[in-house]
């Protein structure tokens, strides 16, 4: 036996959105009655790809330290150590892609697009733990690892 109520003939026992469909011994044979509740209609987030306004950020695609990062005007980055000093301005000319208003794709590199960023901070990432072992041997041996990275901060981008 099915019964459906509509929303809001229950007050405090289901929101006004909600239809509440209780089953009554559903096909389990259980003497409590089984609930579950089903949304009518249900709230549409804003999409962040479907912007009111007109603006369109440019990104690019960088590779340095033999990864590849996706970076837009303003982000900060974790990359492996680069040479210079916390202030420097360095060019990372390594782009594979620029992105925005039209899209241009290098084979592999683009060769008129750089990358300009600040060197916000030199220092070491967190500890790794490299812990080797034998079995049935008793040979454990524990090392710790920090890489060295620099943090960036990407002032602009120019294809």
């Amino acid at each position: 036996m099915i019964i459906l109520y509509p929303p809001g003939t229950l007050p405090g026992k289901c929101p006004s959105e909600a239809s509440l469909v209780w089953t009554n011994f559903l096909l389990t044979g259980n003497r409590l009655p089984a609930y579950k509740v089903e949304f009518l209609s249900r709230p549409q987030r804003p999409n962040p790809l479907k912007a009111e306004s007109e603006v369109i950020w440019m990104y690019a695609v960088i590779k340095t330290g033999g990864k590849q990062y996706k970076v837009s005007e303003g982000d900060l980055l974790k990359v492996e150590k680069l040479t210079g000093e916390v202030g420097d301005t360095i060019e990372l000319d390594e782009v594979l892609m620029v992105g925005g208003e039209e899209v241009k794709i290098g084979t592999p590199l683009l060769p008129d697009a750089k990358v300009t960023a600040k060197i916000v901070e030199q220092g070491k990432d967190k500890k790794i733990l490299v812990f080797k072992s034998k079995r049935r041997k008793n040979y454990r041996k524990l090392n710790g690892h920090r890489q060295p990275i620099t943090r960036l901060q990407v002032t602009g981008i120019e294809a």
